[in-house]
C-alpha cells in the first residue's frame, strides 16, 4: 500500500502545480503526519520537492524537474506523448505543455 501512495503522491505533484497536505491526507484517507512522512520518502528519494509554508502553502515539484525515463517504457511515452500533443488546443492552461517538456526533456 505504502508503494501505491508514493507513487499517486508523486503523480499529484506532477499533475497539479501545488498540493496541500490537508487535501493528501484527506484524499488518501492518511495522518497529515504520514503525509510528510512520505514527502520526505520522495524528496530522500531524489525528487525535488519545494515545501511551502504558510497559509497559501503545500508542496511542489521543482519546475525544472523532468521525470526519469525508467518510469515508463517507451510505447508509454509515445502514447502519452500522442494524447498530450493531440489535445494541446483544448486548454488555456498551459498543463499540457508543462508536462511535455518534463516528458520530452533527455535525462
Amino acid at each position: 500500500m505504502q508503494n501505491m501512495v508514493l507513487i499517486s503522491i508523486f503523480l499529484d505533484l506532477t499533475i497539479k502545480k501545488k498540493v496541500t497536505a490537508g487535501y493528501l491526507s484527506e484524499k488518501y484517507e492518511l495522518s497529515t503526519r504520514t503525509i510528510y512522512r512520505y514527502i520526505d520518502t520522495l524528496a530522500s528519494g531524489g525528487v525535488p520537492i519545494i515545501s511551502l509554508k504558510g497559509k497559501d502553502g503545500g508542496f511542489m515539484l521543482d519546475e525544472t524537474y523532468t521525470m526519469d525515463r525508467m518510469l515508463f517504457n517507451d510505447g508509454e511515452y509515445d502514447r502519452i506523448r500522442e494524447v498530450l500533443e493531440a489535445t494541446r488546443g483544448n486548454y488555456d492552461d498551459g498543463l499540457n505543455e508543462r508536462i511535455l517538456r518534463k516528458l520530452t526533456t533527455d535525462n
